[in-house]
């Protein structure tokens, strides 16, 4: 059992051994430290890359921060994994412009998850023999709760380019939301006991480099959570307070600056080290502090007249209101995101706690206790902000239903045709020209437990001869979506299931069943021929496009023996 977690900064595993269980009941949960050129001990490294300039890669985690400015030509790459926010993804510099050619960001991630899976099996080996194979290996990949169903997908098939399995819909891969396995792993494992009593909530703040992603919790008296109400989150976390840093040391160093990037030197080089430690000590009050300019960068792009402007070129003063601007945009946005979850659930929480990399700074926690103080019995931060969700996602992975119930991202169902002289309703597939329906299956915001399906009605074949029934699935962020056409009024289009109908000789006597799973992070959609009792089950490929279904080679999507150009219907009764 191993979680590998890919990090916007810092990216580990950690990992277990089911055969453990048989000893005792809690298991032994093992995370790793010794990363190559790491500047400390910390159970991840960071999420960098580096390639050379055919796109092989060089150096990866921290190596690749080592020797990033090596040699004219590498691409050195970071902060990938906010490429995967699509509210975000406008605002961020086309990739392109610094990944090598041919690379697109799910081939960054992939090459970064396959060195992880080289260090993982390498210590999995070690630990347990030479003959562990990754078969005997259950990944569990974490990803933020925020994110979108086509996010998520990302990653899976990142996973797959990775070979840390051969379909993207192995049972072997699961997903665990990052605010999630904090949960569990607050609940049960970290040394400071929270202290909840059954009905209590709980909010978790898993603010790390790149995102902050909120969820709140209810205890079940059998010991298990349910979602109270959908979590939120935006990409805020402390990445965005190094870009305000930068984005104020530019104008201070003003034509230097311009100078250094004109020979592509970056400004992490020299002042990345003395922010992080200001930046991780900061409370809310301080002292002024100090960059000091290097020899090598004054020598090399200051004049006499820089030096003079910046107090004689030896250093550049920071203030505590300097360092306040710069955390101000982040510490707004987790604060409004902490306000919205509070009135969505009602009012008085029992318990928050804060996680992840950011979740840690002194100063956010403050802020959040100065604001909300009332608003919370207690608000802490857990003891282990590195390995809490790295350990917490591999007790999701040996107990996937301690999440008892969710809440339903989005209202999901599937297209239909009115036949305005009947009303009923038909499934069609996409190149038919009349307009389609939403039949709502599931509602969002609705509680679901993780072993729950939701149905809705019988299905036929709309012509006696019909030999294929296609399963059209679409979403949309409303509730109540009932009757509304999919192709105007803001669905997303998820994907199809291929139902086989050999038996002709019934007419349409042929009734389906369409059941949809969606209480675990991953969607399952089920179809039954009521018949015969055969089922038609699929991992749920959100928002991918027919043809990265095709190309998937998955036999879980039957598509081969389906055209296009047919209109075959599917009745709704």
């Amino acid at each position: 059992m191993d979680c590998e977690y890919f990090g916007t900064t810092c990216s580990g595993f950690a990992f277990a051994n089911k055969k453990d269980l048989d000893k005792t009941t809690t298991p032994i949960l093992n995370d790793y430290i010794n990363w190559r050129d790491q500047p400390f001990a910390f159970p991840k490294t960071s999420t960098s890359i580096l390639y050379d300039h055919e796109g092989n890669v060089k150096k990866w985690g921290w190596s690749a921060d080592k020797h990033k400015t090596s040699h004219a030509g590498d691409y050195y790459v970071k902060n990938i994994k906010l490429y995967l926010d699509e509210d975000l993804l406008p605002t961020l510099p086309n990739p392109r412009t610094f990944l090598p050619p041919g690379k697109i960001v799910v081939d960054v991630i992939a090459d970064y998850l396959k060195k992880l899976l080289e260090v993982l099996m390498d210590e999995l080996r070690e630990k347990y023999g030479n003959d562990v194979s990754i078969e005997n290996v259950l990944f569990c990949l974490t990803v933020p709760a925020m994110w979108s169903d086509r996010a998520k997908h990302s990653m899976r098939v990142a996973a797959e380019k990775a070979g840390m399995v051969q379909s993207r819909y192995s049972q072997r891969l699961i997903l665990v939301l990052e605010p999630e396995a904090a949960a569990y792993y607050i609940m049960n494992y970290s040394p400071r006991k929270i202290g909840l009593e059954p009905n209590d909530r709980l909010m978790v703040v898993d603010a790390g480099g790149g995102t902050a992603d909120l969820i709140v919790h209810r205890l079940k008296r059998s010991g298990n959570l349910e979602e109270v109400c959908r979590g939120s989150g935006e990409s805020c976390g402390s990445t965005f307070v190094d870009e305000e840093m930068y984005t104020w040391l530019k104008n201070k160093l003003g034509p230097v600056w311009k100078r250094m990037e004109a020979d592509n030197v970056s400004l992490a080089e020299y002042f990345n080290e003395p922010w992080q430690k200001i930046k991780l000590s900061f409370r809310g009050d301080m002292d002024d502090a100090s960059f000091d300019i290097p020899a090598k960068l004054s020598k090399a792009y200051m004049t006499n007249e820089d030096r003079a402007r910046l107090n004689g070129g030896d250093e550049i003063i920071i203030t505590e209101n300097d360092v306040r601007n710069f955390f101000h945009n982040s510490v707004v946005k987790i604060k409004k995101l902490i306000r919205d979850l509070l009135d969505e659930c009602g009012g008085k929480i029992e318990k928050c706690i804060l996680v992840g990399g950011f979740g840690s700074s002194q100063y956010l926690l403050n802020c959040i206790k100065k604001d909300f103080g009332s608003c919370f019995n207690q608000i802490l931060r857990t003891e282990e902000p590195g390995s809490a969700i790295l350990k917490g996602a591999v007790l999701c992975g040996l107990d996937p239903f301690f999440i008892q119930a969710r809440r339903c991202a989005l209202s999901y169902g599937i297209e239909a045709i009115a036949k305005v002289s009947s009303w009923k309703l038909g499934i069609i597939p996409g190149k038919k020209k009349k307009p389609g329906l939403f039949i709502q299956i599931a509602e969002k915001g609705e509680l679901i437990e993780a072993s729950q399906y939701k149905e809705k009605g019988i299905f036929r074949p709309a012509k006696p001869n019909q030999t294929i029934l296609p399963i059209k699935i679409y979403s949309i962020n409303e509730r109540k979506a009932e009757f509304k056409r999919v192709h105007k009024d803001g669905f997303s289009y998820h994907g199809k299931i291929s139902v086989s109908m050999p038996d002709v000789g019934r007419g349409i006597d042929r009734p389906v069943m369409v059941r949809m799973y969606l209480g675990q992070p991953d969607i399952k959609v089920v179809a039954i021929n009521v018949n015969t009792g055969e089922e038609y089950s699929t991992t749920f490929n959100p928002f991918a496009s027919l043809e990265d279904m095709q190309s998937s080679g998955s036999s879980q999507y039957n598509y081969s023996k389906f055209s296009h150009k047919c209109y075959y219907k599917l009745l709704f009764i």
